[in-house]
């Protein structure tokens, strides 16, 4: 499934494809599946998988606002924002 997401910015080129940079707010967390559905900053919803080595989707919620990383559909780093504005 490809990532309709837009990016806020492109931060380096990976392998074939080009790094991605997105802030997004958590809309469901699949535990199951280890993925979460977000929502971009134009408002398109997306279902990324995560590798349960980069993150545990248990620690995420409904409403979280995430810095993520990712090539493709592939999830390469996330971070939990603090609302405060200091990353976690």
């Amino acid at each position: 499934m490809p990532v309709t997401a837009q990016p806020a910015s492109a931060v380096q080129a990976v392998g074939d494809g080009v790094a991605m940079n997105l802030v997004a707010r958590i809309t469901q967390v699949f535990l199951d599946t280890n993925s979460v559905e977000v929502k971009g900053p134009k408002g398109n919803l997306v279902v990324i998988d995560v590798d349960p080595t980069i993150a545990d989707v248990k620690k995420l919620k409904v409403g979280d606002e995430v810095h993520m990383s990712y090539r493709g559909a592939v999830l390469m780093s996330a971070d939990k924002v603090d609302p405060k504005g200091v990353e976690q």
